[in-house]
């Protein structure tokens, strides 16, 4: 029994005396996160980074008439215990979610209505395919780097097509949905017109592209690639849908919050 007791004494006197956030000053800060991250793993680490941060990022909007917005971070997150920085900043996070879920919830009635408005369009759309085999950069001697896809293309429609509309965006294993800001529409003109049940294969090189392209690229990207309009051989159009991958990112990036 006394060695039990013993042991429980030593047990509460060390979660008492658990690390806690010191924001008395800057080195005392780093100083005393470092002391936290040395007893955590790496999963709990990235946890209470995040939920520190949303402390942090709270505290801006109960800064006092007579408080700098640097003494209300410290004040806010100064002795905080680990636990302590988990559950405070773990609510303000659920709480965040929450009023974001709400407030986009307008946003994803508006765009399944349009997915909803343009399926019949999306019908005839899908029955052309285009999938991009492979996307590069290649960079000239001189200038910057050109986007280079080959796409493969076969068209399933009973019409006649001369030019693809179709949007694009990078994607790589870990994202395969790209994002909505970095969508790119992209006007492929056919050498001849398409006719229904044939198939080609060719290297596109566009003239107008999101520079910013040229910069996030990583190898080993692929080009997601959806066909959001079909001209006839008199380049009048077959079918045109307003829900591209851009609206389609948006959607799914707002449903996962």
């Amino acid at each position: 029994m006394y060695r039990l007791f013993l042991l429980l004494l030593g047990t509460s006197f060390l979660l008492g005396c658990s690390p806690r956030v010191d924001a008395s000053s800057p080195e005392a800060l780093e100083a005393s996160i470092t002391r936290i991250h040395e007893g955590l793993t790496e999963t709990e680490r990235k946890a209470f980074n995040e939920n520190l941060e949303a402390i942090l990022f709270n505290s801006q909007f109960t800064v006092a008439p007579d408080q700098s917005a640097e003494d209300a971070a410290l004040k806010a997150i100064h002795g905080l215990s680990v636990k302590q920085v988990m559950k405070v900043g773990g609510d303000l996070r659920k709480d965040a979610i929450e009023a974001l879920r709400s407030l986009a919830e307008p946003t994803i009635k508006e765009l399944e209505a349009l997915r909803e408005s343009s399926a019949p369009a999306r019908r005839t759309l899908d029955a052309f395919t285009l999938k991009a085999t492979e996307y590069r950069l290649d960079t000239p001697p001189s200038g910057s780097a050109q986007p280079v896809m080959k796409l493969s293309l076969t068209n399933g429609t009973n019409r006649a097509v001369s030019r693809v509309h179709f949007d694009g965006g990078l994607t790589t294993p870990e994202n395969p949905n790209p994002k909505s800001l970095d969508v790119q529409r992209f006007t492929l003109t056919l050498p001849q017109s398409l006719e229904p049940g044939e198939s080609l294969q060719l290297i596109y090189e566009p003239t107008i592209y999101n520079p910013a392209w040229s910069v996030q690229y990583q190898e080993g990207m692929t080009l997601k690639t959806l066909v959001v309009r079909l001209d006839d051989a008199s380049a009048e159009p077959i079918a045109e849908s307003a829900f591209g991958l851009e609206q389609e990112s948006s959607l799914s990036s707002l449903k996962a919050l």
